[in-house]
């Protein structure tokens, strides 16, 4: 991990925790940059970086780890489109029938 990678997790921190003042754009920038690098990451990687990075980064590395693992699952896309599909027949269904 790099000292930048960390350098910005304790930025992210400070500033969640209120002891640094930085307009919500700068975070927003911030954990931008930090997802972007953290995609050069391969797996492995992020797993071991769950142990000794700041509150805030570890947010960060946590989604990119989970949406790393659910898009390399072969079947990801297949829960997706049956989780859509319910949700769609079940908005249907109250739009026709308006529960009691």
């Amino acid at each position: 991990m790099s000292d930048q990678m960390l350098m910005a997790g304790y930025i992210l921190q400070a500033f969640e925790h209120g002891g640094m003042p930085m307009h919500a754009s700068g975070y927003r920038e911030l954990a931008a940059w930090a997802v972007a690098e953290l995609a050069t990451f391969d797996i492995e990687t992020l797993c071991e970086m769950r142990h000794g990075v700041p509150g805030a980064l570890l947010a960060i590395v946590e989604n990119s780890l989970c949406e790393r693992l659910m898009s390399s699952c072969p079947v990801s896309g297949l829960l997706e489109t049956h989780a859509q599909t319910t949700c769609r027949a079940l908005l249907d269904r109250f739009r026709v029938h308006r529960p009691a």
